[in-house]
């Protein structure tokens, strides 16, 4: 079943959206978002809170607490033309890149840690000195530990 747009509003007052997806939709809907795109601030905000970054419209996603779902591609149609909704790079409040829908902040956070990890990547290695390493190498103070897992690793070195 698909579900209405109104079914934010609805599904906020049974309790199943919580109070920063209400918010962020109302938000939405008084800076020119219609019903779709505060389902969508909605919608990326419930995805942020279960530990994603993004919302991914490839698919459709269940309304919290209901049996409704609503359909990414219509989600999709909506944020493309959208005064909300821009492009990686573009300063709007959500940012859509292929299929994937972010909060700004989530987008920036995901090319920030992309950049260092490709920079991290690509220089050369470090190289490491295993006499640095060892317990009478100075670079760890084993004097302060008598016992435990640390003495056990420049054991385990000189083999």
């Amino acid at each position: 079943m698909s579900a209405n747009p109104r079914d934010v509003a609805n599904e906020s007052a049974q309790g199943n959206f919580g109070p920063l997806d209400t918010a962020l939709a109302d938000w939405a809907r008084r800076h020119g978002g219609d019903e779709q795109i505060a389902q969508a601030f909605a919608l990326v905000s419930r995805a942020v809170q279960q530990g994603h970054s993004c919302l991914n419209l490839d698919a459709s996603h269940p309304l919290p607490g209901s049996d409704k779902t609503v359909s990414g591609r219509a989600l999709l149609k909506a944020v493309r033309t959208s005064s909300l909704a821009g492009g990686p790079g573009d300063e709007k409040p959500l940012i859509l890149e292929d299929t994937r829908l972010y909060f700004h902040r989530y987008w920036q956070y995901e090319q920030r840690l992309a950049n260092r990890i490709h920079r991290f990547i690509e220089s050369p290695p470090e190289s490491v000195s295993l006499p640095t390493l060892l317990a009478d190498g100075g670079l760890f103070d084993f004097a302060s530990v008598t016992t435990g897992p640390v003495l056990s690793v420049p054991s385990a070195l000189r083999v």
